[in-house]
């Protein structure tokens, strides 16, 4: 079969060989054999990079796929220059990686991720694009946030963003500035090409993506993510 994909893992396999995480429209997160991997031609080798979006010709075996081609179709410059646009696209990669479940299969989340990966090519924040795209991911895995219309201070809490008068303690979460607030409601509901247009702002938009991390994290139940364990703010000082 050919399927359209964005490669999420590759995990070499023996000496020559990778088993691949992708994400498909169609067929949601699937498994992939890519046998002597490391002796095909080199935009073979190349299509199958973390967040490439990638055609292929699969075969279906017992336990998964069987890679016959793969050819890229767009792979990311950005992520090779911007140490932002890395870090966002390996966090969200593996974000999906640990949270779907092999053939879970949505109309959603393949045409959301592909359209976060085009838009991050044109431009803007990636931290902002990356906080963007965990609120609609969580949003459309069935946990989206509530935004509370009430009286501040404001509280991040396992439903959302709410007012701390309506919060107990056991969902507390961390507090929240009002323009915290106003950034988080406006990355949940605007498209990503609208994101482009606000100014980078480092610190500002580093904690917007932590905070959307925070709330995927008490919701998937995540552990520290490993991408986290690599990158720190510092990194990203221009």
């Amino acid at each position: 079969m050919r399927v359209e994909a964005i490669i999420l893992r590759a995990i070499k396999f023996k000496e020559s060989s990778l088993i691949v995480h992708a994400l498909t429209d169609e067929h949601g997160k699937i498994s992939i054999m890519c046998q002597g991997a490391y002796k095909r031609k080199v935009h073979q080798l190349t299509a199958l990079d973390t967040l490439s979006l990638t055609e292929m010709v699969l075969r279906e075996g017992r336990t998964m796929y069987y890679l016959n081609e793969a050819d890229v179709i767009m792979r990311s410059n950005r992520m090779t220059d911007d140490k932002k646009a890395f870090y966002t696209g390996h966090m969200i990669a593996e974000i999906l990686t640990k949270t779907l479940d092999d053939g879970y299969a949505t109309n959603t989340i393949f045409p959301l991720t592909k359209t976060l990966l085009l838009t991050m090519e044109e431009g803007g924040s990636p931290f902002l694009l990356g906080a963007a795209w965990i609120l609609k991911y969580t949003s459309y895995m069935g946990y989206r946030p509530k935004i509370g219309q009430g009286n501040g201070p404001y509280v991040l809490c396992t439903y959302g963003v709410l007012s701390a008068q309506d919060v107990s303690a056991e969902m507390y979460v961390t507090p929240l500035s009002e323009e915290q607030k106003q950034w988080l409601e406006r990355l949940l509901m605007e498209p990503f090409s609208s994101i482009t247009k606000y100014k980078p702002m480092l610190d500002r938009d580093l904690r917007l993506m932590q905070l959307a991390l925070l709330y995927a994290s008490q919701n998937f139940e995540l552990r520290r993510l490993n991408t986290d364990t690599v990158f720190t703010k510092e990194l990203f000082n221009e």
